[in-house]
């Protein structure tokens, strides 16, 4: 196609619409206090007019085939010139007639609003070709980033697509975290960019860095500051991995808020996706695309051309099943295909599941456990930070601050996590109170977490068991009455079943949070749905304690068997239908359900059968 194909067909197309401008304004014009949809539409047309005017500017569209996309627009603008023609009246018409043509033009809003709706679908995919183009061949302006942001608005194609991929957004758990958590303490994190590692990987794209570490030794901090630090020199990407969220703990998930990131600061890449979900729609984005989804995601790297860091925090959160595929795409990413994409990785996790260890033990490693790194400065400077916050609350002498810091420093063991909690349960302490407690602190986070379950009453030990093997298990968190149903919590005379089930997980202490996450399916760019509280556990870290208990440790009984935990669940399920729904669904007339019945029945019986396997198992 020769560039005087796409000029003169651009400038056909603006002749038309300026004419259809012209006739929307006359007829707007004409009758006071037209329809507010009149000059709606005479708007989108003159923005449709302005991306015209950029399209003849261009140096070349050659194999774009923007010239028969031009055109369509053309017939589209003479077609709408014929309606508006036939709703035109002379301002010496009478009143009447004034307002019946006016009517008349609203009566026919669904075609005309088809026909705009055409041109936005073309603006799209025009503004893709136009950006497309001018990338390829180096001219890449501010206005031609405007115009190409522009696709990507509501009521596109373009927009529906960059909807349907959003499921979560990085920046906004980032600051949820540091509103969690607190800001950084000045000084804290910035050794790393001293270490030769990190000198080394930022250095050389396309390079990835591994560091690792255990629980609560400040590596979302570390996160943190790096994806605000490396951003004032660079483009930067990241993910907050959670295991539990469930629009934050798969491969799937991490993949699709890295495309739309990419696709928020390169709009030009949005065609990767949009191509590909043309065809597929929202099925491109479910659970089984990862495969797709990555392929997209390399394609991107490559397309891009230029030097992009990625933070990667917690990816030992991401789900089992999706994690060992997802570190096998980054090894190959950053060992078979270097020539290729100019992207530097920082994964920041710690060294379990084995998987990790196994896929990244062989990149370059910062390793929080060593010895050989000294991360204690930045335990020491938080813990002096949170002590002065307590001293400031409560009067503290200086004496009694200095006894604190050393306390805290002996036996921290290192950890953010555990000086966070500690500092919590001072400040619920009178002054005098805080000195005694001080003697008794536990070490370490597992003997916190052994401490508030031997603190658990005895009697309501079995309940508080059956209620940390929900949380443990549950597919997705539970809500606080999905909780209380679960573990078939009776009200009392005084207090409902979701009172009690409050007070059962206010005696975990530090084990449990009650907090509000979105539901991954309903998100979406504009807001997310939020379920209602729901009960997790404060820090992976608790977890695992549950899960690794020895059988004979003196508080076994909260041991978690996710193997025996999961039969439970299922007898459990298959139990309360057998039990409570099979007469409800026996009521249900044959004409109108007619399997109804038997598939209750067939469940009831399935629920019998686990229970007997159950019990065998028990007996054995």
């Amino acid at each position: 196609m020769e560039v005087l194909g796409a000029a003169a067909a651009a400038d056909q197309l603006l002749k038309e619409a300026f004419k259809l401008v012209q006739l929307i304004r006359s007829i707007r014009d004409k009758y006071q206090g037209a329809p507010k949809e009149i000059e709606a539409w005479r708007q989108e047309i003159e923005d449709f007019s302005a991306l015209i005017k950029h399209i003849e500017a261009l140096p070349t569209l050659d194999g774009y085939d923007i010239q028969s996309t031009i055109e369509s627009c053309r017939i589209t603008c003479h077609d709408l010139i014929g309606i508006f023609s036939s709703l035109d009246f002379a301002a010496s018409d009478a009143r009447l007639h004034k307002t019946w043509m006016v009517i008349k033009g609203i009566d026919q809003e669904p075609v005309v609003r088809k026909h705009l709706e055409e041109l936005q679908r073309v603006k799209g995919t025009l503004l893709i070709k136009i950006n497309v183009s001018q990338f390829s061949q180096g001219y890449q302006t501010a206005q031609d980033v405007q115009f190409i942001k522009a696709a990507i608005q509501p009521g596109t194609e373009e927009g529906q697509c960059l909807k349907s991929l959003f499921t979560t957004n990085p920046t906004d758990h980032r600051d949820a975290i540091i509103t969690a958590k607190g800001v950084r303490v000045d000084g804290t994190c910035e050794w790393i960019t001293s270490t030769d590692e990190y000198k080394a990987w930022i250095i050389s794209p396309p390079s990835l860095l591994w560091l690792s570490g255990g629980p609560g030794k400040g590596k979302t901090f570390i996160s943190i500051f790096l994806t605000k630090h490396l951003s004032e020199s660079a483009n930067v990407i990241y993910f907050f991995c959670d295991n539990k969220d469930a629009s934050r703990n798969t491969a799937v998930a991490i993949i699709r808020g890295l495309l739309y990131q990419l696709i928020g600061q390169y709009p030009r890449l949005l065609h990767h996706v949009f191509t590909p979900w043309k065809i597929q729609q929202d099925a491109l984005f479910n659970s089984n695309s990862f495969e797709c989804l990555w392929r997209i995601f390399q394609t991107m790297l490559e397309d891009l051309g230029t030097d992009l860091i990625c933070v990667l925090d917690g990816l030992d959160e991401c789900a089992d099943d999706s994690l060992a595929g997802l570190l096998q795409k980054i090894k190959i990413l950053f060992t078979e295909s270097l020539e290729r994409h100019k992207l530097r990785l920082i994964i920041l996790s710690r060294r379990h599941p084995d998987c990790l260890e196994r896929m990244l033990g062989s990149f370059v490693r910062i390793d929080l456990d060593s010895n050989q790194v000294n991360n204690r400065p930045d335990t020491n400077a938080y813990i002096t930070s949170r002590v002065a916050q307590l001293a400031k609350r409560k009067g503290i002498s200086t004496s009694l601050v200095k006894h604190i810091e050393e306390i805290f420093q002996k036996k921290s063991e290192d950890t953010f996590l555990w000086v966070s909690f500690m500092a919590d349960d001072l400040e619920k302490q009178t002054v005098s109170g805080i000195e005694k407690a001080l003697h008794t602190l536990p070490r370490g986070l597992n003997e916190i977490y052994e401490r508030i379950l031997l603190g658990i009453k005895p009697d309501d030990t079995a309940i508080i068991a059956t209620m940390l093997q929900w949380i443990s298990l549950a597919m997705s968190p539970l809500t606080v009455p999905q909780l209380a149903e679960a573990m078939r919590v009776q009200a009392s005379s005084y207090l409902s079943k979701e009172e009690l089930c409050m007070i059962y997980i206010e005696s975990c202490g530090h084990l449990l949070q009650v907090s509000c996450l979105s539901d991954p399916d309903e998100s979406s760019q504009d807001s997310e749905v939020s379920l209602g509280p729901s009960v997790t556990f404060v820090h992976q870290s608790v977890k695992d304690f549950i899960f690794k208990l020895p059988k004979h440790h003196m508080v076994s009984a909260f041991q978690v068997n996710k193997a025996q935990g999961d039969l439970n669940i299922a007898c459990q399920l298959l139990s309360s239908m057998q039990n409570e729904w099979l007469e409800c669904v026996e009521d249900i007339h044959e004409s109108i359900f007619p399997e109804g019945s038997n598939w209750a029945l067939a469940a009831g019986s399935k629920a019998q059968d686990i229970e007997a396997v159950s019990t065998q198992a028990d007996v054995r």
